[in-house]
């Protein structure tokens, strides 16, 4: 019997992704969503925490499971910036891809590039300025929904398509992903979490690398790499509870102050990230 391992877990404010749960299952369907994401929020309950937003990459099983558990989903910006030619990029999904949805609506070479330009910007709108909607359970910002009524204006036929309108531009800072979804310091991807399933499958083939056949799917060595992925995570003492600032933004600052700000000539974008630290 084949095995998959699905785990869940939280990212501190230097982008680490910490593992809380761990799932070894037959199938990532919605039912075994499910069941993890019933032991996590006991947890959070037992710890006095609110479940209140899920950073998923697409995928439909945790969509749905998030949705009966009354918890807003948010995209992954990796995923939806994901360049159309590779794995899978579906318009919709795990391996979605918002530029490959726009070239199936006919769209192609630099205007294809002035949509997503326009799009992407979205993506540096800072953070610091958005607003949490207790009574929503939504994240507002008032520059992101100004920024959309203009993108509106500019590509009408883009938000003719139905589907692109309620998978990325519902209006919602989280069904597009990326930095002003989020709070100050929060990742927008969830790439430190695959980053983190692929260090337990190294572990674990290094633990059946002298065994074969159907022995090597003994769920027990899915465990033991497992265990040994948490038992080699820094202390949690180290877990980051605010913003740092980090060497690269010093350096980006030193580079800006090159620049004649009052020329029309482009700034980096990365720039406008520095305002939430």
């Amino acid at each position: 019997m084949d095995y998959e391992v699905g785990h869940i877990g939280v990212s501190d404010f230097d982008r680490r992704y910490w593992t809380l749960l761990v799932i070894i299952c037959t199938n990532e369907n919605s039912h075994f969503t499910k069941i993890l994401l019933t032991h996590l929020k006991q947890a959070f309950e037992e710890a006095v925490l609110k479940f209140e937003v899920g950073l998923v990459d697409g995928g439909g099983a945790i969509h749905n499971a998030l949705n009966e558990f009354m918890v807003s989903v948010r995209l992954c910006w990796a995923h939806v910036s994901r360049v159309p030619a590779t794995r899978g990029a579906g318009k919709k999904g795990s391996k979605g891809s918002l530029a490959r949805h726009l070239i199936k609506m006919k769209y192609t070479g630099a205007e294809l590039g002035k949509i997503l330009g326009a799009v992407f910007r979205l993506n540096y709108i800072p953070n610091s300025l958005s607003v949490f909607d207790e009574q929503t359970g939504e994240l507002t910002n008032s520059d992101f929904t100004h920024a959309l009524t203009l993108l509106k204006e500019q590509f009408p036929k883009v938000f003719e398509d139905e589907q692109i309108c309620k998978t990325y531009f519902s209006g919602k800072p989280r069904c597009l992903g990326g930095r002003c979804a989020g709070l100050p310091g929060q990742p927008g991807s969830t790439q430190g979490c695959k980053k983190r399933g692929g260090i337990m499958k190294e572990h674990h083939k290094r633990i059946v690398q002298f065994l074969s056949g159907p022995e090597k799917e003994n769920p027990l060595y899915f465990l033991a790499a497992v265990a040994t992925d948490l038992m080699l995570m820094p202390s949690v003492s180290s877990f980051a509870m605010a913003p740092s600032q980090m060497k690269e933004h010093l350096c980006l600052l030193r580079e800006i102050n090159k620049y004649n700000l009052s020329s029309t000539r482009p700034i980096l974008l990365d720039a406008l990230y520095l305002r939430n630290y």
